[in-house]
């Protein structure tokens, strides 16, 4: 079967999901920025034309500024409106040179509408990251402060357990440029190993132990040893290899 062309629809599609394209692609054209993010994300996946894909995120993360009911579901990005997910996406299409000139300061201001206004939490981890420990090519964008308010958002309003992890790992280095002092910002990394380990993430439960240990806890490092060896046992422990479990245990 040849690769179809961008408007097409592949024959291995059913009917049903192929009326939905259809759907997508006019409702696109009316002005429904959500239906250009889902068409977005079939001309991505389905017929892998990045360049088709990067218009949509484009035009769904910088809609217009108006208030027609095809757009349910656009944030204020501040200027204009944008639907964050496209945002989100539109970032990453930027940083790999999808279907676009690889550009960090056009993924970087993508970013920055998804996380920043459009709380999306996977934008949030990407920011953070570029924030908080740019490539040569980002040292621009470093802001390690900036990039813990990412990391954080992702993790309390998101429910993101790696940006969790992050934010504590931020936190619990050496870094002087972070504002946060003493006790208040052992508190905060203390919270977000904690979310990030009720959530299922070994990597945080492993650093609570690690943690506590260091702070002389024999209870706190007894309980998140345990919890950390289980996880590992059940095969649950990404991040985490058994020689570390050891050394703390």
């Amino acid at each position: 079967m040849n690769k179809p062309q961008p408007g097409e629809i592949p024959q291995a599609l059913d009917e049903e999901y192929a009326e939905r394209v259809k759907t997508f692609s006019s409702d696109c054209s009316s002005g429904s920025s959500i239906a250009c993010h889902q068409l977005a994300e079939y001309t991505s996946v389905v017929l892998s034309d990045f360049s088709t894909s990067f218009a949509l995120y484009l035009k769904s993360c910088y809609a217009e500024n108006d208030e027609g009911s095809n757009n349910q579901g656009l944030v204020n990005m501040g200027v204009g409106k944008g639907y964050p997910p496209s945002c989100f996406n539109l970032g990453r299409q930027y940083l790999a040179g999808r279907g676009v000139e690889q550009s960090d300061k056009e993924a970087f201001k993508a970013l920055v509408r998804s996380c920043e206004y459009g709380k999306h939490s996977g934008a949030c981890q990407f920011l953070g990251k570029m924030l908080s420990s740019p490539e040569p090519s980002q040292k621009d964008m470093y802001d390690v402060n900036r990039g813990l308010k990412a990391f954080r958002l992702a993790c309390v309003e998101g429910g993101d357990t790696v940006s969790c992890g992050l934010a504590g790992a931020v936190l619990m280095n050496d870094n002087s440029e972070v504002k946060l002092r003493g006790e208040e910002r052992r508190g905060v990394a203390e919270d977000m190993f904690k979310r990030g380990c009720e959530g299922g993430y070994a990597r945080c439960c492993f650093n609570l132990a690690v943690m506590y240990n260091k702070c002389g806890d024999k209870e706190g490092f007894e309980k998140y040893s345990e919890i950390t060896k289980d996880m590992v046992r059940r095969g649950e422990g990404a991040g985490v290899g058994t020689d570390n479990v050891r050394k703390v245990g």
